[in-house]
């Protein structure tokens, strides 16, 4: 059969076609990589900046693989103690090991690993996700904890080798012991407070010496020598005391909680406040506190008196619970009532707030994120309420930074430009309110100590007075029989009034 030329000379031309393309190879465009960096939230304030550390990190890609393996990289100081930047290409990954080593190669800390022994000692434990997703250079925070040469790698998650330890004292005839203060008060633990130490040593000969000195709030370090027979260590407050005894077969480097439990708390009786008017305290104000025969607040009367003299009660709380927590509040008052509704998460902190009043209802709902760090066992986390108003139309929020126990800051905005925002300190003695276990509808009195000041700028709406210094006297248990408390204008700041509040307890 006769084959057409032009037929023929085509097929040849889209074989020779398709021959060049199968063999081609087409370049592909690089993957860009992005940028990160990992900010060590918690080394100690105390720590240089010039140490010359460097951080051992390990990252892996979401399907599991090694994406940086024990990568060693400078740890600088920059408002904060920060990796130099790494890359990885644009995904999801996990962090999953973090180790500061000082120029010798020696393990200082370590970020502990999710279900290890060490996990307790920082707020957020590896693996922690890194995801990688825009051009700007992605900062995580990491805490770690102390690494000594009692810690094991195990003990953080991590394979037997990795740490290399410093080695021990030159005088193996001393061992050091950490010891943090550590009190429980009802429900509540006190753990970032100063309390005193005292230290009986045992010699070999039968001989006792004793000493006794101040334990900083958060507690110290101490050294210790090892040629005696034994110590004993108390550590005291309020009238609660707690020790511990360390026999010559035990002494080595260890850390230790020491305090005390006192299971009930004083329960607050009668809150009585005075005005200073021409050199004398008059009387002005008083709340009187009522108890369930189960020990639980029932009620609040808030007194005052009238121009002859005669006691008034002005306005009154009552509260219910469910499961032990305060679910209700009914609050009535010569100016209005109103009824408080609260449910908790299982952890017994607050999630939901409701509230009904001559005006309508506000809905309210409370929610926590975790800060970095810890002071003693406490964890630091931030807590925020948005509130919802039936007969307005903008929202409140409220926001506190939460350390040690207390709120160190109290913001509470609205959505047209109202605003209160304060800087608070303590002091290192007991609240009597927070024992109560009473919510508070807009979270003002949720912290374990007393407010020492209370520094706060307003926008739009600025009240007449602030109350601003306090000065309390306590007991011996460490509950206050009376607070004397500033008031000024907080345009001015000149001073307005002093008043002096009384507290009894049952």
């Amino acid at each position: 059969m006769k084959t057409n030329f032009t037929t023929t000379f085509m097929l040849a031309i889209l074989l020779i076609m398709s021959s060049c393309k199968k063999d081609r190879t087409i370049d592909q465009p690089l993957q860009s990589k992005l940028k990160f960096a990992i900010k060590v939230a918690n080394l100690p304030t105390s720590t240089p900046a010039n140490s010359n550390l460097a951080a051992i990190i390990s990252v892996k890609s979401s399907t599991g693989e090694l994406a940086i393996n024990d990568v060693k990289v400078d740890l600088n100081y920059n408002d904060g103690f920060l990796t130099d930047i790494l890359e990885l290409p644009k995904g999801d990954y996990r962090l999953v090991k973090l180790i500061i080593q000082d120029s010798n190669g020696n393990a200082l800390f370590a970020s502990p690993l999710v279900g290890s022994i060490k996990s307790q000692a920082v707020t957020q434990p590896l693996e922690m996700p890194l995801s990688l997703t825009n051009e700007s250079v992605k900062i995580l925070a990491v805490e770690v904890a102390e690494v000594s040469n009692a810690d094991r790698p195990e003990d953080f998650g991590y394979a037997a080798d990795s740490f290399k330890l410093p080695p021990p004292d030159q005088n193996s005839d001393l061992f050091k012991v950490e010891i943090r203060p550590l009190f429980r008060i009802g429900e509540i633990v006190y753990d970032s407070i100063p309390a005193s130490l005292r230290i009986t040593t045992y010699g070999l000969n039968g001989t006792q010496a004793i000493s006794t000195q101040v334990l900083p709030a958060g507690g110290k370090t101490i050294t210790l020598s090892k040629k005696v027979s034994k110590y004993k260590i108390m550590v005291s407050k309020w009238g609660l005391s707690d020790e511990v005894e360390i026999a010559a077969n035990e002494m080595k480097n260890m850390s230790l909680s020491i305090g005390g439990a006192n299971l009930k708390p004083k329960k607050l009786k009668s809150e009585s406040v005075y005005q200073y008017v021409n050199g004398q305290w008059i009387a002005d104000t008083r709340k009187e506190y009522d108890y369930f025969a189960t020990g639980k607040l029932f009620r609040i009367n808030y007194l005052s008196k009238d121009l002859n003299g005669n006691k008034v009660l002005d306005a009154a709380e009552e509260f219910e619970y469910q499961n032990g927590r305060v679910s209700e509040i009914y609050f009535t008052s010569t100016s209005g009532d109103r009824t408080q509704y609260f449910s908790y998460l299982p952890d017994g902190k607050i999630d939901k707030m409701r509230e009904v009043n001559n005006e309508g209802a506000i809905n309210a709902t409370v929610s926590y994120a975790a800060i970095p760090g810890k002071r003693g066992i406490t964890g630091n986390y931030q807590i925020g309420a948005t509130y919802s108003f039936s007969y307005k139309y903008y929202q409140q929020h409220v926001f506190m930074d939460m350390y040690g126990g207390n709120a160190e800051n109290y913001s509470n905005t609205t959505t047209h430009g109202n605003a209160k925002l304060s800087l608070i300190s303590y002091d290192f003695n007991i609240n009597p309110f927070v024992h109560l276990g009473v919510p508070n509808f807009w979270l003002n009195n949720v912290s374990k100590h007393n407010k020492l000041s209370d520094i706060s700028n307003y926008s739009i709406i600025i009240p007449n007075a602030e109350a601003y210094a306090f000065n309390y006297t306590y007991g011996d248990d460490g509950f206050p029989t009376e607070l004397f408390t500033k008031y000024r204008n907080p345009v001015t700041f000149a001073d307005t009034h002093v008043t002096k509040t009384v507290f009894t307890y049952q």
